[in-house]
């Protein structure tokens, strides 16, 4: 009943069009940004590169023109900035201002005109490098959307990219980005969520050779994926590139949960036997989705609204498909009994494998140690290394069109990544006194010492260019009186791109920045610089303040960095509770944790080794792997500390353990690890990262659990024989 209302929740099921999923809307510098895009107009770009064979081609800048043009006309285009369009300050030689774009007059096909638009856009600071390559052989149309241009966007570059010939333009851009990892997305949960039950599918026929088991297997766990995907779209949340991972995730930890039940209840058995089997295996299933669930809400605390939908639909997810697997199972098994199946692997595994690994725990106790020691050391190492990063460009794969455009856009241009430095008074005074110009100017030219900026632009630069061409040469390079600052702001004021680097009132300056690098890093480095040099040199009673989307994308990896920090405190204290809660001995609840803590720490420091970042998907993969790989250190815990209680030796307890959950344990691992490595077919990078890391971590806590904690086990309850667990005395050892 409840899956079949959930289905009309799916049919709503939307994708996320916008990058806004992963920032941190929080913060006042979310509103800072929205409130500067008011003021000076969005500053999202999509820059269009053509390219040509000869310097400055007659034919090329025709196409800008008509291009350039036709761009202009779509709904949610706000400028079209070009060599045809964008007004520069230019002096003729009888000393005469020409403020019209380069092309105003036509297109120079004579060699003497073609000179003079080389020469004066060269001249330009505004155009050279921004608008043209500094070979004349690429030239750019920068357009510049509305800031609630959202669903237009893909509209309008599916316009663009009809009218251009893709073997010599280049599109990119942060529209671009979204738009892609919004259709990547998309394609990503309709191949891999199919693939992922296929998968899981086939490994349980394996196992337990009877398709029935599938089935319900598949069933039962299809529930728990269809409630938070139907209440998601009840509710309007769309799947963004963080929630995309649910639908995996939900439906191979669906079936690990019921492999521990068929693995009991398979086979020939009367309804009170089938219900004491179910039973002696529903309190460690029901202890582990509690966990996973912890898991999941731990990444509730970060302040990003993709990741608490993470958060907290897994954690509903979780718990539906405990519900199925406690409830649904048990009933269907009562009408479709699954067989026995294939003996020979659930042997291997049940005695032979188990009396190996009982062997290594009990002979080569001080070698496991030292060996989980020795890499936990090197692993360490690595974590010093480990940064959070997001670069949606390196998302894609070198060769497709997304990655090249930007990479080329990149190199023969200054810079395409898009920031902002908004200088305002702190009182009444404006922006236009020399004593502020003079500060924008120099830490303009500041910024663009920097290797990570391409080109930083103000209203510094048109002034500058007027007062030096009035003065013929002579005297300061800017203006040193407010009025005649004011006089040339009022002469450009007919430049719509002036309306960008000022705000009427006088009270704002933007320096717009065009940065070389996408990666959060590098933007945030810039903006610290920034800030950093005015507050050093800038104009008293003036603050200066970095935004824009690139920059909120940035900052929004800080807030995940701390967030993944909290999270994973908050899944592991909360987790070590609920062990301690129901083991009550704090030692046995630290042994509980120690095999999955280890793991996570040597996953992270190869992640920090191979220099693989914790970008915005990765970043709650401590949180969530916590959860789901302590399924395995319950069911070795509760069935090792239920043989003790009986009385029996500590070597014959972990013997007697292995006995009873190594087939399903194995299972389960291989099922979730089967299911995050369909994942990683995809050339999709952040895809296949998380694919790859996952199912990695969920392996070496399995490898961990079968190797550490026995161990530990072992050893620590020899050193402490006779101590009270809460629920009886352990028997001495003997």
């Amino acid at each position: 009943m409840i899956a079949t209302i959930a289905l009309f929740g799916i049919r709503q099921l939307t994708f996320d069009t916008t990058t806004e999923s992963v920032l941190d809307r929080s913060d006042p510098a979310w509103q800072f940004y929205r409130d500067s895009t008011r003021r000076f107009g969005g500053d999202e770009i999509i820059v269009v590169a053509i390219r040509s064979k000869e310097p400055w081609d007659p034919k090329v800048l025709q196409s800008v023109m008509a291009l350039g043009k036709r761009i202009g006309t779509l709904s949610g285009v706000r400028r079209v900035d070009s060599l045809a369009t964008i007004p520069l300050v230019h002096f003729t030689k009888t000393r005469e201002l020409n403020i019209e774009p380069p092309l105003a007059a036509g297109i120079p096909f004579d060699e003497h005109a073609r000179k003079e638009l080389i020469e004066r856009v060269n001249n330009d600071r505004i155009a050279s490098g921004n608008l043209v390559s500094d070979d004349g052989r690429v030239f750019a149309i920068n357009v510049f959307l509305d800031h609630e241009s959202g669903d237009s966007q893909a509209y309008i570059l599916d316009a663009i990219r009809s009218w251009t010939d893709p073997a010599s333009t280049w599109i990119s851009g942060v529209p671009v980005f979204r738009t892609q990892v919004n259709a990547r997305t998309r394609q990503e949960v309709l191949i891999f969520v199919p693939i992922t039950v296929i998968v899981i599918g086939a490994f349980l026929v394996l196992v337990f050779g009877s398709i029935r088991s599938a089935v319900i297997s598949l069933l039962a766990s299809g529930i728990g994926t269809l409630i938070p995907l139907g209440l998601m779209g009840s509710l309007g949340t769309p799947l963004t590139i963080s929630t995309m991972i649910l639908p995996s995730i939900l439906l191979a930890l669906g079936s690990a949960y019921i492999m521990h039940v068929l693995s009991v209840a398979r086979g020939p058995a009367t309804a009170s036997d089938r219900e004491e089997q179910i039973l002696s295996v529903g309190g460690p299933i029901l202890l582990s989705g509690m966990t996973t669930a912890i898991g999941f809400i731990a990444l509730s605390t970060i302040r990003i609204d993709a990741l608490r939908d993470l958060g907290g639909y897994g954690a509903l997810g979780v718990l539906a498909a405990l519900g199925a697997t406690l409830t649904f199972v048990p009933a269907l098994l009562e009408i479709l009994p699954v067989p026995i199946g294939r003996a020979r692997i659930d042997k291997a595994i049940r005695f032979r494998l188990r009396d190996r690994l009982v062997q290594i725990a009990t002979e080569h106790a001080r070698a496991v140690l030292a060996l989980w020691f020795l890499v936990l050391a090197l692993s360490s190492l690595g974590l010093a290394r480990l940064h959070v990063e997001t670069d949606a460009v390196i998302w894609f794969p070198k060769g497709s069109s997304v990655r090249d455009s930007y990479d080329e856009i990149r190199e023969h241009l200054s810079g395409i990544s898009p920031m902002n430095i908004v200088i305002e008074a702190q009182d009444d005074r404006p922006v236009t006194s020399p004593e502020v110009l003079n500060s924008i100017a120099s830490m303009s030219d500041f910024l663009e010492g920097m290797p990570e900026v391409g080109r930083a632009v103000s209203f510094a630069d048109p002034l500058k260019q007027l007062h030096v061409g009035f003065r013929d040469g002579s005297g300061d390079d800017l203006p040193n009186d407010s009025a005649l600052i004011e006089q040339y702001v009022l002469l450009l004021s007919s430049s719509d791109y002036l309306e960008d680097l000022i705000s009427i009132d006088r009270k704002r300056a933007n320096v717009s920045l065009r940065v070389n690098n996408n990666g959060s890093i590098d933007l945030l480095r810039v903006a610290r610089a920034a800030e950093s040099w005015w507050a050093n040199y800038g104009a008293k009673g003036f603050s200066a303040t970095s935004t824009g989307i690139m920059y909120e994308f940035a900052r929004s990896e800080d807030e995940i960095a701390w967030g993944q920090v909290r999270g994973l405190v908050t899944a592991l204290a909360a987790i070590s509770l609920v062990l301690f809660a129901i083991f009550r001995w704090p030692l046995l609840a630290g042994i509980a944790v120690l095999p999955n803590l280890i793991p996570l720490t040597v996953v992270f420091g190869g992640m920090g080794i191979l220099g693989v970042p914790l970008d915005a998907v990765t970043v709650g993969l401590g949180s969530m792997a916590l959860g789901i790989a302590v399924d395995d250190t319950i069911h070795v815990v509760d069935g090792y500390r239920t043989e003790l209680e009986s009385g029996v030796t500590p070597i014959r307890a972990i013997h007697a353990t292995f006995e009873r959950v190594l087939p399903p344990l194995i299972f389960t691992t291989v099922a979730i690890s089967g299911g995050f490595l369909v994942l990683g077919l995809s050339d999709f990078t952040v895809t296949r990262n998380l694919g790859f890391i996952t199912a990695g971590t969920v392996a070496l806590c399995l490898v961990a659990d079968l190797t550490l904690l026995p161990t530990l086990l072992v050893s620590f309850v020899r050193a402490r024989r006779g101590v009270n667990t809460g629920r009886g005395d352990f028997t001495p050892d003997r």
